[in-house]
This record gives structure tokens, sequence and C-alpha cells, in this order.
């Protein structure tokens, strides 16, 4: 019994010896290839393409390249578009280069009839969501998609079109000026319902740097934002209409709450976030669920010290004659804008032929950018 213990021990020791000897083998191996390369040497260094792009996302429905550029309501100066390059190694990025772009309004056009072709194929589409014909829609509709306006000429200036990289200098910023109200301009102001574009098309560049995809062809939409612009959290508080089913001095957040669209350089009208329209939001009695209120859209209006100086209908002039006003009631903390927090507190009232007034309070918390 002894003897088998030592010879299964020995057999042991051996197997372990083994083990010591292929992993010096290993470590032997190992140094040997990596005594190949240089300390402190980039294999990667020099080595691939230098690329140069205009920041962009490819769109996946139209394949095209989509950039934006924010801008205030009245004239100001924004970044309109930013091209970087990408070089392989510190002595091609330590070369300045020089890089030209001309505005091509055909992309626009291109665009656009993309828009077309899609629009015409989703009518086709919603034609048929009804696939068991039971009066309930299986499939869900396809929404249209917007076309852009070309921006016109006259409305913005470049600092030019040829920009240099310095040595080092991986990006440049692009400015523009705009002019949304059209002064000096036989223009007037921008339709700020309309949707705005320029085409932007890479002309020529170093011949050691390659276009990306995102390269030389951009749409850039031009967006027009004043300061009451964006996503808002939204409390609601109605009362006076009681007797038709609404719900009365109880406030309560409206659910996703609605989003303020620049409507001008000083106004905003509204999309309300929880039905997909333009419609007043509101609660039935007793806040127990949440509605809205047809032939009803806010357009508010604000003077230079940002307060509600005016509030109209979308839909003036309306069968059931409604429309809104500001309260001549409203505390002088209401309808208002802070722009420290961007809350808004509004108090209007919402009338309609043979009924009383519907005093409407709106306490808007501001949630994040549009």
């Amino acid at each position: 019994m002894v003897e088998s213990i030592i010879s299964i021990d020995m057999k042991n020791i051996h197997f372990i010896n083994s083990i010591k000897i292929s992993a010096a083998c290993l470590v032997a191996i190992l140094a040997c290839a990596t005594s190949c390369i240089e300390e402190g040497e980039n294999e990667t260094e020099g080595k691939g393409n230098n690329f140069l792009r205009i920041i962009a996302a490819t769109d996946g429905d139209s394949k095209m390249n989509k950039a934006a550029a924010s801008f205030e309501a009245f004239p100001s100066t924004g970044q309109f578009l930013e091209i970087r390059r990408d070089a392989v190694s510190g002595a091609d990025l330590s070369e300045p280069i020089t890089v030209s772009f001309v505005i091509d309004n055909t992309l626009v056009d291109k665009y656009n009839k993309y828009v077309t072709d899609y629009n015409a194929e989703a009518d086709e589409y919603n034609k048929d969501l009804d696939k068991d014909d039971d009066g309930i829609d299986e499939l869900q509709a396809r929404e249209h998609k917007v076309k852009f306006v070309s921006l016109e000429s006259e409305r913005y200036t470049l600092t030019g079109t040829t920009v240099t990289f310095a040595p080092g200098e991986f990006a440049k910023s692009i400015p523009m000026k705009l002019d949304p109200t059209g002064q000096g301009t036989s223009l007037g102001s921008m339709d700020f319902t309309a949707s705005y574009a320029l085409g932007v098309k890479i002309t020529s560049s170093p011949s050691n740097y390659v276009l990306t995809q995102a390269g030389d062809n951009v749409l850039v939409q031009v967006v027009v934002k004043n300061k009451y612009d964006g996503k808002f959290k939204l409390n609601v508080e109605t009362s006076g209409w009681s007797a038709f089913g609404i719900s009365e001095a109880k406030p309560g957040d409206y659910p996703s709450g609605v989003s303020l669209i620049t409507a001008g350089p000083k106004s905003v009208n509204i999309l309300n976030l929880n039905t997909g329209s333009d419609l007043l939001p509101g609660f039935t009695t007793d806040n127990a669920s949440a509605t809205q209120f047809g032939d009803a859209s806010p357009i508010f209006t604000f003077d230079d010290n940002d307060k509600i100086v005016g509030i109209a209908n979308v839909y003036e002039g309306n069968s059931r004659g409604r429309t809104f006003a500001l309260n001549p009631n409203a505390l002088a903390t209401e309808n208002v804008f802070d722009p420290a927090t961007k809350e808004i507190r509004a108090n209007f009232l919402f009338k309609q032929n043979g009924r009383p007034d519907c005093i409407t309070k709106w306490t808007l918390t501001f949630a994040e950018p549009r």
C-alpha cells in the first residue's frame, strides 16, 4: 500500500515538472517574438488612409447624409457645419491642409424627390390598414415626411467657402450669419412653419486625404428656434366647464407634455406630445382621462420682457367660435417666461359660443430641447 502511494506521488511530481518546462519554453518564445518590436514603437503609425469628412449622419431611409444647424429667431451667427480630418500619423496631422466647399442645392431637390416618392408610397400603403375588414386597422399608418425649402442666399452670409487646417488642427467650424427676419431684403420674415436646408459639397481637398461616405455631399437642415422653443412637462388646471365633462380646479400632469415650436421671433405654437396633434390639452371630470379640444390650438406671443402679451387660435373662425384671451385677473407671476429655468406659467381664457369661459392655467417645466 505504501509503495502504491509513493508511485502516485512520483507521477504527480513528474507531471508538475513537465508543466514547468512547458511554461519556460513559452516564456522564451514570447520573449523572442516581442524582442522584434522596438520599445515605444506604434505598429499602426502611418498605415491606412487619411480621411476627411463633414460631421453628419446617414439617414437610413433616404440614404442621404444629413446634419442640422440651429440659429436664433433674430439676426445672429452660429455654427453652420464642421469639417474634420482623421490623420493616420503625427507627420500628416502636422501638415496644414486646405479644403473648399460649395453650396449645392441640387441635394435639396434630390431629397425632396425622395420625399415625393415616399409619401406616394405611404398613401398607397395607408389605403389598406384594415387587413381583415373588421373596422379595426391592424397596421399602423405611415406618416408623411416633410420637404425642405432651399434657404435663400439673401438670408445668410458665410465667412468663406475655403478653410485651412493649421498644423495639428483636426476640426474646423464653419460659421454662418443668418437673418430670419429678412431685414434689409425684399424677402420678409422666414416662414417658421417651413423646414429649410442647404446642400453642401466638398470640391477640393488634399490628394493624400480620402473623403468618407459623409464627406462631400451633406444636407444641412437650418433650424430656427427662439428661446421659448423646447419640450416641456405640462401641468393643467381648468375651471368653468365642469357641466361639459371637463376637470374642475384639479391640477394634473398631462401625459407626455407638449412641445413649444417657434412660430416667429417671439411666438410659439404647440405640439401635443400625447396625441401628436396641435390641439389644446385637458382632462375630463376628476382628471379621469387626458383629452384634447378640437378647433383649439394656442399661439403664444411674448414681449421683450418675456411676458406673454398675446394668445391667438390657429383655428380662428371655426364654427364653434372657439378663441383664446389672456386672463385679465392673472397674477403678476403668471403669463411670464423665466429665462433662468425656462419655466412658463400661463393663465388664459378658453372661449366658446354659448359657454362660460374656461379658465385655463398651465405650468410648463422645461424638459429638453426639441
